[in-house]
């Protein structure tokens, strides 16, 4: 989890310029929970720079020179704070770069042992470190790839993609391309790591926890900046989640764009034509189910071990997903349910939001629909 900030302005301009001498204190600041690396990115002309450390950047006497530098009139900083189970070193530090494109994160995607699902076999082999946000980043690119050149409809098909195969806290990013600033905000607020900031020192400001993924933008005569909460941002609008902002380099014309998917989402093939559920579909909810119980914030979930094609234990005995014969979301819920009772947004089956909703929406139609 990390800090991000973008900008775009009309000319060469340094970060500390653009967001005033306090603002920038304030921000820089945040490296004291972020310190597992900073990195920076700018572009003078058509082609990106970058400077990254694995140091924190309040003790780097490189960052803050940089920072006061006019590099250039497009850019973003990074402040990390380093996913449990990923090496903090300079490979695994943002920004990264492809071509003439720049890309930092903000969150995690589990389960971190099926990272390597995530890119095709000549894409994976591009990787420089080892990082979730890294083939997030050569995902999006390759989508790009395959839409022409359209970063948007690239955005909203990774994020699909992603979201319906992983289990991701945030996919918050700034992009840069040439022509163009992206902050992608896509975030579920139930996915912030509230317990974590809480024992770190910060549960005396519950509302800035629930906020710690929010992003928000600034547009000005000169600049447009966009960035992660954290530090004092008055007058800056929040960006949504599920939008894109996009800043256009010459002009500065900002607009704020819906993430719309045009993949199915997976409850679309949740039942194959003739009303069973596909073998495709129980791989991908065993799948989903798994990547849910490996995230840190439910380490009391637990996932029965499969004992043979299709088959799964409930409490002990083997459960068909074939035919009907005994399936049923019970029997797959109980397979994934908690081992307590916990709150809606731990489960979703009572109205909770977010990822636990998702499985929990999941399990209900397919009990609906074999019952």
């Amino acid at each position: 989890m990390c800090r991000l900030l973008g900008y775009c302005a009309r000319d060469a301009a340094s970060v500390a310029e653009l967001l005033g001498p306090e603002s920038f204190r304030a921000f820089t600041s945040l490296s004291d929970l972020h310190g597992d690396g900073w990195g920076m990115a700018w572009y003078a002309g058509s082609r990106p720079a970058a400077w990254k450390s694995a140091a924190p950047a309040g003790r780097e006497p490189e960052y803050d020179k940089l920072a006061w530098q006019p590099l250039g009139d497009l850019g973003l900083v990074h402040l990390r704070w380093a996913t449990p189970g990923l090496a903090v070193s300079d490979a695994n530090t943002h920004p990264f770069r492809y071509g003439a494109y720049t890309f930092a994160h903000n969150g995690a995607i589990y389960p971190q042992d099926r990272l390597g699902e995530l890119l095709p076999p000549e894409w994976e082999r591009q990787l420089a470190g080892g990082t979730d946000s890294e083939r997030y980043f050569l995902h999006l690119m390759w989508r790009l790839a395959a839409r022409d050149g359209d970063m948007v409809a690239a955005i909203a098909d990774t994020t699909a993609d992603i979201s319906q195969r992983y289990t991701a806290s945030s996919l918050n990013a700034i992009l840069l391309a040439p022509d163009a600033l992206y902050a992608i905000s896509f975030h579920d607020r139930s996915m912030v790591p509230a317990d974590l900031l809480r024992e770190l020192g910060h549960g005396d400001r519950p509302d800035e926890v629930a906020a710690y993924f929010d992003l928000a933008y600034q547009v000005t005569d000169d600049a447009v900046l966009v960035a992660s909460s954290g530090w004092p941002m008055p007058g800056w609008t929040p960006l949504p989640a599920g939008h894109v902002l996009v800043t256009d380099r010459r002009t500065l014309a900002t607009s704020v764009r819906p993430i719309t998917p045009s993949l199915r989402t997976p409850t679309d093939t949740i039942l194959d034509e003739h009303g069973d559920f596909s073998a495709a579909s129980f791989g991908f909810l065993r799948a989903r189910c798994h990547a849910f119980a490996s995230v840190p914030r439910y380490p009391r979930f637990r996932v029965q071990p499969q004992v043979g094609p299709g088959r799964y234990t409930d409490q002990g005995h083997p459960v068909s997903d074939r035919g009907g014969r005994r399936w049923g979301s019970t029997r797959w819920c109980r397979a994934i349910q908690p081992s307590r009772l916990g709150a809606p947004d731990d489960f979703g089956s009572d109205g909770g939001t977010g990822v636990g909703a998702a499985v929990g929406g999941w399990c209900a139609r397919v009990a609906h629909t074999r019952r």
